[in-house]
């Protein structure tokens, strides 16, 4: 049994499930039911199970054997990752709009009105951090804010700010410029969470690490902070 994590509505699962055929069960886990409705009809021989990735879900009973995730946005990678972990199980993820993680999740009328499924909530909202997963991931990344900062707390938003460029660019600035800047921030954000899973001990090999090295932050926080004192060379 494979695990596609926050599957929407199958765009991972269904390819899968026709591609390894019927010794193999796809188990799709996301909290929209509406999403999972639509994947059962496009695909029934998919598994569906309307859960929130960020309760802690017993794989074990389903007999699963790894978990997927494919563009999980925000936070919902972590949780998948975290899912995979928590079972003792390997995992290939692939990230999806980084800055959506950093949106507090609300957990109030729209979560009623179904029931506990969460399936109303906003996509931003499904995408967010519970209040047990922490941005910045390690204590490396936060170290190194909280240093160029010059006193500055404001951590949080530094780490926002980082993750919105992942995504869309630091603007105003050539396409050229736009996707080095993006290249380099999801670096950033992908280097923190390897940092993170490594310090509790387990090993995410899903992290490009090439070219890491002394550029690490320039482009990107300088445009930030405006300090002209930034050694890359303390992020690494």
């Amino acid at each position: 049994v494979i695990v596609d994590a926050a599957s929407g509505a199958g765009n991972l699962s269904i390819p899968l499930s026709g591609l390894l055929g019927r010794k193999t069960t796809v188990l799709a886990i996301d909290v929209n039911e509406v999403a999972l409705h639509r994947l059962k009809e496009r695909d029934a021989s998919v598994k569906v199970l309307c859960a929130d990735l960020a309760a802690d879900i017993d794989l074990e009973r389903f007999g699963a054997s790894m978990v997927v995730s494919l563009h999980g946005c925000g936070a919902a990678t972590d949780m998948a990752i975290r899912l995979a972990t928590r079972n003792r199980l390997p995992f290939v993820v692939s990230p999806c709009c980084t800055a959506k993680a950093v949106v507090g999740r609300t957990y109030g009328p729209q979560l009623q009105a179904t029931n506990g499924t969460g399936s109303r909530m906003s996509s931003e909202h499904r995408s967010g951090a519970p209040s047990d997963i922490v941005y910045p991931r390690s204590a490396w990344l936060a170290s190194a804010l909280t240093e160029h900062l010059n006193g500055n707390d404001d951590i949080d938003g530094a780490y926002a700010t980082i993750a919105k460029v992942a995504d869309v660019g630091l603007g105003p600035q050539t396409p050229l410029e736009q996707v080095e800047h993006q290249r380099l921030a999801k670096r950033i954000v992908e280097w923190d969470g390897q940092r993170y899973w490594q310090s509790i001990g387990e090993r995410p090999d899903r992290f490009d690490q090439a070219g890491l090295g002394r550029r690490f932050f320039c482009s990107i926080w300088k445009g930030y902070c405006g300090c002209s004192r930034i050694c890359c060379c303390d992020f690494v």
